[in-house]
């Protein structure tokens, strides 16, 4: 018990100190950082939905990564690019299912519509990340909405986990995720608040009761997409998505919340700051 917190801990530490440094320091970094969890993701998801076809799964990386570029992008680019996206995304939806034309077997059908999952799933909540430093203003990029997004995600995680161990008693959703508790979840939403105010009065970029909606659309949300990976690993009968990373599994093991996050904060954050 004692090792495996100490690996989490330790294993925590380094990635959150590697995306500080990234986003504060190199977009062109962070984001090649996020495309290569991206891939990542998609190659664990694949053993997690059974796609077994190892043409359709080299195929499923080129359109997650794609899908990636595009989005990611989209925001930065000058021209007409961002107005390209949504056909070019659509035009991408189309290889797997040619690409199924040429695989002989009998779930092919099938295994071509699994190949478009992580583009879905993953890729296309990730390319909305790197976008979140032009979400206040177009014009100056702010990486620290970045920053930010991550942090209230870190902050709901990590106390919902430590007051869930020490006063969790009601079971949240005991089907899924027989560990996780409405205290831990109470305890999650409290500090992510919590953090949210700080974040307002360290950085100035947006009305308090907007950061503190970001942080209850952050708990709800991170915990919907901790629930839903939970459900994934539970129908496949796989503890974690992977090893890559000690005492926290595989990448969409950690990385789980940020794909329900991403697309709803975004949503939220482009009504109330228009």
């Amino acid at each position: 018990m004692k090792n495996n917190l100490l690996q989490r801990t330790l294993t925590g530490f380094l990635l959150v100190s590697l995306i500080v440094v990234l986003v504060l320091f190199g977009n062109l970094l962070f984001n090649a950082f996020m495309l290569a969890v991206v891939l990542g993701c998609t190659y664990e998801l694949h053993a997690v939905i059974q796609l077994t076809n190892k043409s359709l799964k080299g195929v499923s990386h080129l359109i997650s990564g794609a899908v990636f570029v595009f989005v990611s992008m989209g925001g930065y680019s000058e021209g007409h690019f961002a107005g390209y996206v949504p056909g070019l995304l659509a035009l991408l939806v189309i290889v797997p299912l040619f690409a199924s034309l040429f695989v002989n077997k009998p779930d092919a059908i099938s295994q071509a519509f699994k190949a478009l999952v992580p583009a879905v799933y993953i890729a296309l909540p990730l390319g909305l990340v790197p976008l979140f430093g032009q979400v206040v203003s177009t014009d100056t990029i702010q990486p620290v909405m970045v920053l930010s997004l991550f942090i209230l995600i870190w902050v709901s995680d990590t106390f919902a986990y430590l007051v869930g161990i020490s006063l969790g008693r009601h079971r949240l959703f005991e089907r899924i995720s027989p560990k996780k508790s409405w205290e831990g979840a109470l305890g999650g939403c409290v500090f992510s608040l919590l953090a949210a105010w700080i974040l307002f009065s360290i950085t100035g970029l947006m009305s308090l009761p907007v950061w503190l909606g970001l942080a209850v659309i952050v708990v709800i949300f991170g915990i919907f997409g901790d629930l839903f990976e939970s459900l994934l690993k539970r129908t496949a009968m796989m503890k974690d998505s992977g090893s890559l990373l000690p005492g926290h599994g595989g990448l969409l093991d950690r990385f789980d919340a940020l794909l329900f996050v991403s697309p709803a904060a975004w949503v939220y954050l482009t009504l109330v700051l228009s």
